[in-house]
């Protein structure tokens, strides 16, 4: 498959409404949409060895390491996901009161949601592996109130306004076009972010095991960073006002938000020890069990030849001598009976930072505030992150 083709992308759509009224209600429904858009894009990429063919150095099994050399161009996996989710419901009371001659209001709650996800695999050669997920929660924000009816009935148009940020109303609508407009300019800026996060990892595995007398070796590194950025709660649209019109306070829409992040460093080795024994001939013997020749069947041989009493009792000597190899023998393949030695080291840290003024739109940074909190921290940097 190649990057471009049209079967890496897919696209899903259900709409659902239920419909509610009875004598307390004059009517009570719930309309949802959901849809989803999505590109995804695998591959097995080539792995180019561009020393792999010298001569000399196919020939030499200590210059495995620099003849193994290799590296691919091209990531094996990704993945991009968006997840819309409106809601929007409206519930009016049954007026019951005769007397009652003002009409109620409905109430309204509405949600329109957008989630994205991101994945990226990329191995930048066999012993090099790169991991990065992000996950994005955005709000579309649209006009407050009762939907803005299309078309020219007696119902179009009803309701709909927008309020500033100090809380007043910055203009009210009866234009389906402006509340439709709202709403493709807040998909156009990808929505409010209340949350984003991400994941990053890279996964080294040394290759000692190329070099032949560490063969018996494997040794692994993985470093992880992960971030968070949250919205912070809003302020009070009128306290705020306040706050502006006297120059006192803090005049921003939110007391702040919510950055972290964490950082994970762990190195994992196994020693194969049975490797280890194999490199001495002799312990390569004990432990695949060699058989020992019958040393009475060597005597009884000689004493057919005629060889003498003498040669009995040489013959004797080398059975003592069999038996103390036995034992020691046995004494060996207790000792290497330990045929595998793993450990694994980890150290894991984090910081959370409340109060953070700035946006997160690349990365989880800001770019209008130098790409605030800076790379290094979102990536898991836990000592000069600003730097």
């Amino acid at each position: 498959a190649r990057f471009y083709d049209i079967s890496n992308l897919s696209a899903t759509y259900a709409f659902t409404e239920t419909y509610i009224r009875d004598f307390n209600t004059e009517y009570n429904f719930i309309r949802n949409y959901r849809g989803a858009l999505a590109y995804s894009y695998s591959t097995s990429p080539k792995s180019y060895e561009p020393l792999s063919k010298i001569g000399f150095l196919k020939k030499s099994k200590y210059l495995r390491l620099i003849r193994d050399f290799n590296f691919t161009l091209v990531p094996k996996q990704v993945a991009i996901n968006n997840n819309f989710d409106r809601r929007y419901s409206e519930r009016k009371i049954r007026n019951l009161n005769p007397e009652a001659t003002l009409e109620q209001p409905p109430f309204v709650d509405k949600a329109f949601n957008w989630n994205r996800t991101y994945n990226l695999s990329y191995d930048l050669s066999k012993s090099i592996k790169i991991d990065f997920s992000a996950n994005t929660r955005a709000l579309i924000r649209e006009f407050e109130g009762e939907q803005v009816l299309k078309g020219d009935g007696d119902d179009a148009g009803k309701g709909g306004y927008e309020l500033n940020p100090d809380g007043t109303i910055r203009y009210e609508t009866e234009s389906y076009e402006l509340h439709r407009d709202s709403i493709l300019t807040s998909l156009k800026e990808f929505g409010l972010t209340t949350d984003y996060n991400h994941n990053a990892s890279v996964s080294y595995s040394v290759p000692l095991n190329k070099i032949p007398f560490l063969d018996w070796t494997n040794v692994s590194a993985r470093y992880t960073g992960n971030y968070e950025w949250r919205r912070g709660p809003l302020i009070d649209p009128q306290v705020r006002k306040e706050n502006i019109e006297r120059g006192v306070g803090y005049r921003g829409d939110t007391l702040g938000h919510t950055v972290s992040n964490g950082q994970q460093l762990q190195l994992n080795t196994t020693l194969n020890l049975l490797s280890l024994y194999n490199k001495v001939p002799y312990l390569r013997d004990v432990n695949r069990g060699k058989p020992k020749r019958n040393v009475r069947n060597v005597q009884d041989q000689k004493k057919k030849k005629g060889e003498g009493i003498g040669a009995v009792e040489e013959e004797e000597e080398e059975e003592d001598d069999e038996k103390d190899l036995k034992v020691l023998n046995g004494f060996l393949k207790v000792l290497m009976s330990v045929k595998n030695v793993s450990g694994t080291y980890s150290l894991n840290r984090g910081i959370t930072l409340p109060g953070f003024k700035h946006e997160a739109t690349y990365l989880g940074m800001d770019p209008g505030a130098v790409m605030a909190p800076g790379m290094g921290f979102a990536f898991g940097q836990q000592r000069n992150f600003g730097d």
